[in-house]
């Protein structure tokens, strides 16, 4: 089982407005998330690869990463600047005939679960705390659960409509 953990650039740089400070942090923040998803992950012994450019590129990179590396799930995890590339990333990965499972977790879809499913064509999201969530997805899906609903802490399709699993606790205590 891989998984390939992403954070999308921004690729529309109006949307972060005439700030230089915000232009100059636009996608400069390394995703520590990343680190704690990877440790879970590696612990239950999946192969994990990190894609978080310091440099801002453009999605296709993922993409390409995607096609070489081909791995099973495709977690990107995106704030409300991020996730307007989310489309253009879907719209390449199509391109190029590739379709692993989809995740999105991070900040606006923890605030905008139903909003961002609906805008985005991801499988699932991620609401909240992702570690133990995405343990759980991995688990089901390399055990042969395609559909992937109802687990806790996920926002999910099912009959043509988006519906929210119940929440999962705060990992407590973190140390």
């Amino acid at each position: 089982m891989k998984v390939l953990l992403a954070l999308p650039s921004i690729e529309d740089r109006e949307f972060l407005g005439k700030s230089r400070s915000m232009r100059l942090v636009g996608n400069y923040i390394p995703s520590l998330g990343f680190g704690y998803l990877a440790s879970y992950l590696r612990r239950e012994n999946v192969d994990v690869m990190i894609h978080n450019p310091i440099i801002p590129g453009h999605v296709g990179e993922i993409a390409n990463v995607v096609e070489q590396w081909k791995p099973d799930i495709l977690g990107l995890t995106a704030i409300t600047s991020h996730v307007r590339s989310i489309t253009p990333l879907l719209k390449i990965l199509n391109d190029k005939n590739l379709h692993p499972i989809i995740i999105l977790g991070g900040v606006h879809i923890t605030a905008l679960p139903e909003e961002t499913m609906r805008s985005y064509a991801v499988d699932l999201g991620v609401v909240g705390e992702g570690e133990i969530t995405l343990v759980e997805i991995v688990k089901r899906y390399r055990d042969g659960d395609k559909e992937l609903q109802n687990i806790p802490g996920t926002v999910f399709r099912s009959n043509g409509g988006i519906k929210l699993a119940p929440s999962r606790p705060f990992i407590y205590p973190l140390d």
